[in-house]
């Protein structure tokens, strides 16, 4: 839940999608489940406050690992207007796609092996 969910005042918005469109690729990037170990009474206290994910969890030398990471903390911003659209997501998502499409049938192949 983004940050802004934690108020009595809290009404729904678009913006609640990206923040979590963020978490959703760190967890594909790690293999993690968010803040797995941290009660949730914590959790409700703390990401108000400011914390994230680790994105040092994000590790490798995979082509536009960087640029992955950026988009994570944009959309993670704890103010709603300054993460991006699902446009702009969509977007980069793609252009971080192309970067590895032609190895994409072998990686999967490799994952069903194990």
């Amino acid at each position: 839940m983004p940050p802004e969910a934690f108020t009595v005042s809290y009404k729904p918005k678009r913006t609640f999608d990206i923040y979590s469109y963020g978490i959703l690729l760190w967890s594909i990037a790690t293999g993690k489940q968010p803040y797995e170990h941290a009660r949730p009474e914590i959790i409700a206290l703390r990401i108000p406050e400011g914390d994230r994910p680790l994105l040092d969890d994000v590790t490798g030398d995979a082509a536009g690992l960087t640029e992955l990471k950026r988009l994570m903390k944009r959309c993670w911003d704890q103010e709603p207007e300054r993460r991006p659209t699902a446009l702009e997501c969509t977007t980069e998502t793609e252009q971080l796609f192309q970067m590895h499409k032609d190895e994409l049938n072998k990686a999967v192949y490799e994952v069903l092996e194990k």
